[in-house]
């Protein structure tokens, strides 16, 4: 009997259940509404009889949905009657409702394209994860996951689809279910381990290559942001060394898929060279830069960033490693010149982008932007430079940039040479507190070079930074780079509130010193800052001593000068002699043709170190002392011109001491080798304010120290090192030296005639001159 039952059904006709009837009719009527593009319809639609929707009827609206909702996305999912029905759909997964998997993945994947969802569907989602790799095919294991990935939630699918089944599924799929896995899993920070094995076969490049732009666009953003290497892109940048390949791709791509691609691949130190080219042709960067297109600023931005990063890698200007195979050329262009960079480096300087730059892009592409720029050594606009420094862009970056888009732009516009708003800005305690607490030891360093470099002092970043907390914060994770910009920075900004910081990188200098990221110019930048501070610490001089094989070898002129000067300064040559000998001998060996300043420096060395620790340090060479003499006289009579068109504080000062009666035997800008000049220029050097010469050899040396003699900060009133190390020199001279700071003068101002004589009278008696009017 039981093989006649087909027959007899097919005779009395199978009966439909109601339910399934009923269902059919709602899903038609949703699918008529979107076929008419009548969005409102279904929304009033679903809002009104969802209480009656099964899962199919929820699959099919938020399927049918999210293709109408391309375009108004934030219209929707915040429309009172999405969210209504969206509601009820957690009402109906609590009262039980039946999903089968592929419900689960369209809801999932138009909850992805809308937005919104709830809590209900992924508790429930979360139990099933397991069902959905095993029963689901490619596309519904990759809808579910981009719905996964858009919520941002659901990592631990992602590692199950790694550990089992999942990864060959997806790799049986299309090249969008491939790419969309990827890019969610990214999304969520996951990396899956054996889908990147997977993505590196030539069978998966081939297939995503030969897919939709935007695949291949997911697939390399996807691997760059969860931290893969060149080793792991090797296919697929194999697949980009192929003109037709490029072609195809930057022409059915867009703006946004080809600036994700050469991110992804540069993030990865992935040198797509003919990638590079093309995207910088004129017709290609007019496509990315088109500011009608979505996210135009980022594109750009992105773009740019990573041309400066190529070059920084030295395959980005000209220099073009071997693999690039002869494609850097293929244009025809000379494989040493940047010009076919043009097409985007020059839209930097037309208004229409700049403007729209500056107006609608985020902090970070702004930075973004100028870094690139400025590392290619590109000079920025007027223009840009005036919108980056305008008050509506600096109060955004200030209140939305994170400390690296601070550092950066920072860095940007001081490093060119420009003025830079934003450093004033955000010089106050909360800005100092929310850009360094909490970031990199780079970030930083850079902001306190970028305020060194602009002469800008930075009372609150320079107070913050010598804090207990921010010192340890710092010391933990910098690098040799870092601590050398700090260190340099804090040196040029006379920084007495780095005390701390100064002693805690003195207890490890070593792990700086020696480490492989050290380079002479950090050793250098060191020991000149501490020079400049007055930190006289033996432990760093010595640990930068025992690296002079590297400056000898690898370091520039400034380099070398820079640390002979600053061992000089801190009275640190005598028990470093070697070393500093070395360095010596081979600075004069490269001196012929240098600046003037270099000279200068070396000569100054070598007096500080004769006369205040009785060590000779010899320069053979008769030529290179006539040059030092001529460098010390253009010196000298460049200060003259200075102090003439400033020297108000100076001036007051020698009046009264005239009008006191102490000008017998008065003399000004007198050197301490004074008829010494043929022996290197020394007597022009180190001039002294004021001089009195009291006979039987006795000699008086009044300096008066402006505001750049002192360190600032810290509550303490301390002179330079620059200044000690010239007060040492004299009194080893047999000078008897007196000193008067600047801001004592504002004290001497509001005293009387008399009282000003009996202030001069006593102090100047201490060194036996006496007024002569008594």
């Amino acid at each position: 009997m039981l093989h006649l039952i087909p027959t007899i059904l097919t005779l009395v006709g199978h009966v439909e259940p109601e339910h399934i009837k009923e269902s059919k009719i709602r899903n038609r009527n949703i699918i008529t509404f979107h076929q008419n593009k009548d969005l409102e319809g279904l929304l009033n639609y679903a809002s009104l009889t969802s209480s009656t929707f099964d899962s199919i009827n929820y699959a099919t609206f938020l399927n049918r949905l999210s293709k109408l909702n391309r375009n108004k996305p934030f219209i929707i999912s915040s429309d009172t009657r999405y969210i209504k029905t969206v509601q009820q759909l957690g009402t109906l997964i609590r009262e039980g409702m039946e999903m089968d998997v592929r419900c689960l993945a369209n809801v999932s994947h138009g909850f992805g394209v809308i937005g919104g969802g709830c809590d209900e569907f992924y508790e429930h989602l979360f139990k099933r994860y397991y069902e959905v790799i095993e029963e689901g095919n490619s596309q519904e294991i990759a809808n579910l996951g981009y719905g996964l990935g858009k919520w941002g939630g659901g990592v631990e699918f992602f590692k199950i689809i790694d550990e089992g089944v999942g990864v060959e599924k997806i790799m049986e799929g299309k090249a969008q279910e491939i790419s969309n896995t990827v890019w969610a899993s990214a999304r969520l920070g996951v990396k899956m381990p054996r889908m990147v094995e997977a993505l590196g076969r030539r069978e998966t490049v081939e297939k995503i290559v030969e897919g939709h732009p935007q695949a291949i666009a997911n697939v390399t953003w996807g691997m760059a942001t969860v931290g893969c290497g060149g080793e792991e892109a090797e296919e697929l940048a194999r697949a980009f060394e192929d003109e037709d390949v490029v072609e195809r791709f930057v022409r059915q791509g867009s703006p946004q898929a080809i600036a994700n691609t050469l991110w992804g691949f540069t993030t990865m130190n992935v040198d797509v060279p003919v990638l590079r080219r093309v995207v910088c042709r004129d017709d290609v960067a007019a496509k990315i830069f088109n500011h009608r297109s979505p996210n135009a600023t980022q594109n750009m931005s992105n773009i740019v960033w990573c041309l400066a990063k190529a070059a920084n890698l030295n395959v980005g200007r000209g220099d073009f490693s071997s693999s690039s195979g002869g494609s850097s050329s293929s244009n025809g262009e000379d494989s040493n010149s940047n010009s076919w960079m043009d097409g985007v480096l020059n839209k930097f300087s037309q208004g229409g982008v700049i403007d729209m730059l500056v107006k609608h892009g985020k902090p970070q592409e702004i930075s973004s932007v100028v870094w690139a720029l400025t590392s290619m050594d590109q000079t920025l606009s007027s223009e840009l430079v005036r919108g980056i420094n305008s008050k509506e862009v600096v109060s955004q970056i200030k209140r939305d940039g994170s400390s690296q888009c601070v550092g950066n732009i920072m860095w940007s516009l001081s490093k060119g040479g420009h003025a830079c708003r934003l450093g004033d800005e955000v010089d106050d305690a909360q800005s100092a507190d929310k850009f360094i607490t909490g970031t990199s030891p780079q970030n930083v360093a850079i902001a306190l070079w970028s305020l060194a470099t602009m002469k800008k002092f930075g009372h609150a970043f320079v107070e913050r930074v010598g804090e207990k907390e921010a010192v340890e914060e710092f010391l933990q994770d910098c690098l040799p780079r870092d601590v050398s910009n700090l260190v340099w920075a804090l040196g040029v900004l006379r920084s007495s509130s780095s005390l701390l910081l100064l002693e805690s990188i003195a207890a490890e200098v070593e792990r700086f010193t020696v480490s492989p990221d050290s380079n002479p110019q950090v050793l250098s930048n060191i020991v000149h800052g501490y020079a400049k501070l007055a930190a006289f610490d033996g432990r760093v001089f010595r640990a930068v001593a025992d690296q002079a094989d590297r400056i000898l070898k690898e370091g520039t002129l400034q380099d070398i000068t820079n640390t002979v000067w600053a061992f000089a300064v801190a009275g640190k040559v005598e028990e470093n002699e070697r070393r500093v000998r070395e360095l010596w001998e081979e600075a004069w060996r490269r001196a012929e043709g240098a600046e003037d300043s270099f000279l200068i420096q070396l000569e100054n060395a070598r007096l500080l170190a004769r006369d205040c620790e009785g060590i000779e340090l010899v320069v053979e060479d008769e030529g290179l002392k006539a040059e030092v003499t001529r460098a010390v006289e253009r010196q000298y009579e460049g200060e003259r011109a200075r102090s003439a068109r400033g020297g108000q504080f100076e001036e007051m000062i020698v009046k009264d001491l005239m009008d006191f009666g102490f000008g017998e035997g008065l003399e000004r800008e007198v050197s301490p080798w004074v008829g010494v000049g043929d022996d290197g220029g020394e007597g022009k050097l180190l001039p002294i304010d004021i001089a009195w010469n009291l006979g039987q050899g006795k000699r008086v040396a009044l300096e008066l120290d402006g505001p750049s003699h002192f360190l600032i900060g810290g509550g303490k009133t301390t002179r330079d090192g620059p200044t000690k190390a010239k007060s040492l020199l004299l009194s080893n001279l047999g000078w008897a030296v007196e000193r008067f700071a600047w801001f004592n003068n504002k004290k001497l101002e509001k005293m009387s005639r008399e009282e000003r004589k009996s202030f001069w009278t006593a102090k100047l008696a201490r060194s036996g001159i006496k007024n002569g009017m008594e």
